[in-house]
């Protein structure tokens, strides 16, 4: 799991969600990067920072509704718990 910085440039900037996946051993062991990346899921409750932007470089995203709308953006799943998200890596 990557974490992202306090100190790092605001959401949503692919190079930073492009930089996470790249610096981990797994990226490093991984003959194809692009599988890598289709089986990884982000998951967040902002529209703007968690779903298009992750969504720039393949991501696919999970939204937690907790306030914020969606407006243009689509998320792969909809969550109304965090619990949730275990069912999308089982």
């Amino acid at each position: 799991m990557a974490a992202l910085s306090r100190h790092a440039p605001p959401s949503p900037a692919a190079r930073l969600f492009c930089h996470s996946l790249c610096s981990g051993n797994i990226a490093k062991k991984q003959a194809i990067f692009p599988q890598w990346v289709s089986e990884a899921w982000f998951v967040g409750d902002s529209p703007q920072n968690d779903v298009w932007g992750p969504q720039q470089v393949g991501l696919k995203t999970a939204f937690l509704q907790t306030g914020h709308a969606l407006k243009d953006e689509h998320p792969e799943v909809i969550l109304g718990d965090l619990r949730e998200v275990l069912s999308l890596v089982t």
